[in-house]
């Protein structure tokens, strides 16, 4: 979509992704810094309920001096603060890798042959996470050329629950459900691969699954994905987790992580919300900043 809107927005979107993924990465390692340093990080006292393995010994790269932490790779300092974050450095390679296949070979009749090629080298050298580009990039690529095409409803729902069913495969732990235990773990990324490819072909070729997916809900959602994305954990390890030690004397297991569920989902919502609001500044800063440039060097 980028590209096909002229060569100076394709440049723009390639010289910006990175200073705009760093935005988000600053912004989420400052926010859990401060946490840590004011002792609001409640994550480690909770463990023992939940026996949760997710994060151990997160936490023990806490330092004071924040500011020379982010004159380290910022990709790294991040996700030592922010897990989740992990995937920026996948999400910016995959961005230029996909400009470059379409910049290169996208105008060929046979514009497919190269991404798969592509793909399929990554999966020979090992380089997994990097596959999910080029699958998201074949689909971009078949809906640019057949944005007609339709599959009946029954297809639609079989590759819909399909798609939960794949993407559900547990990472972290072995699954009791006989369905997942059949499927050898050690695929359990190109699984969530094929979950997620599913979910969005049947979301563009099956009319009523579309329907669902472009919902004023779900778009209103997708618009604040990133900010959740980024900010969740935050809220996991400050908030959820201290209403988690509260309520957990006073009530069941179940009815504490229904009661602290609700309160993540609405904190979250409100962190999201300020945060899109923040970076959407930044964001705009930065294209005034780039537009300067680009004209000066034009």
């Amino acid at each position: 979509m980028v590209c096909d809107k002229g060569r100076e927005q394709c440049v723009k979107y390639a010289s910006l992704r990175l200073f705009k993924l760093v935005v988000l990465l600053i912004l989420s390692t400052m926010v859990i810094w401060a946490l840590f340093q004011f002792g609001l990080v409640y994550y480690h006292d909770i463990v023992r309920y939940t026996c949760s393995p997710w994060i151990e010994g997160w936490g023990s790269t806490f330092a004071h001096n924040i500011l020379k932490e982010l004159l380290r790779n910022w990709f790294t300092v991040a996700t030592a603060y922010n897990p989740v974050l992990w995937t920026m450095p996948y999400i910016f390679i995959s961005s230029v890798v996909c400009v470059l296949c379409y910049m290169l070979w996208g105008d060929l009749k046979r514009g497919h042959v190269a991404p798969v090629c592509v793909g399929i080298c990554f999966v020979i050298f090992g380089m997994k996470n990097y596959v999910a580009c080029m699958i998201g990039y074949l689909l971009a690529y078949y809906y640019k050329h057949k944005p007609a095409k339709q599959i009946n409803i029954p297809i639609g729902v079989l590759l819909l629950l399909l798609a939960v069913f794949l993407c559900g495969y547990p990472m972290e732990m072995q699954s009791s459900w006989i369905l997942y235990r059949v499927l050898p773990k050690q695929y359990v990324v190109y699984y969530h691969m094929l979950g997620a490819s599913l979910l969005i072909y049947a979301s563009l070729y099956c009319d009523p699954i579309r329907k669902i997916m472009e919902s004023k809900p779900l778009l209103v959602l997708g618009k604040y994905s990133m900010s959740i994305f980024v900010a969740h954990f935050a809220i996991l390890v400050s908030v959820s987790s201290y209403l988690f030690t509260r309520l957990i004397d006073q009530h069941s297991y179940n009815a504490t992580a229904a009661i602290v569920w609700a309160v993540t989902v609405l904190a979250t919502c409100i962190a999201a919300i300020l945060l899109k609001r923040v970076i959407d500044r930044i964001y705009a800063v930065l294209d005034r900043v780039y537009g300067s440039i680009y004209v000066n060097v034009k």
